[in-house]
């Protein structure tokens, strides 16, 4: 199973993300980790750069599940054909994820 979540900050990605991964034992990738320079504020990584650590994520892993807010690094992802799950903070801030997450695991058997 593969699933890459997007959304906007504090919709909730990171907080389904670990669940997810909890529950269905998969590897995890932040994208904010492949984003930007560790260690230095607000400097993005090179977009080439960020991009090859996603493919090589996803070719390293066949079990993972990534969040992040960037569309261009979901979408290099979106080679290895994950479940796509978008979190729209108006709505999904304001209802559990237990369903969600029921629906994912239920999809994974």
């Amino acid at each position: 199973m593969r699933i890459a979540i997007l959304g906007n900050s504090g919709s909730g990605k990171s907080t389904l993300a670990a669940r997810l991964s909890r529950e269905l034992k998969l590897a995890t990738l932040d994208l904010d980790t492949v984003a930007w320079v560790p260690g230095q504020d607000a400097v993005a990584r090179d977009p080439a750069e960020a991009a090859a650590m996603v493919r090589t994520f996803c070719s390293q892993h066949e079990r993972w599940v990534m969040e992040g807010c960037y569309a261009s690094l979901i979408e290099v992802a979106l080679a290895a054909d994950p479940l796509l799950i978008w979190l729209d903070p108006v709505d999904a801030v304001c209802q559990a994820d237990d369903a969600l997450i029921e629906s994912v695991s239920a999809a994974a058997d």
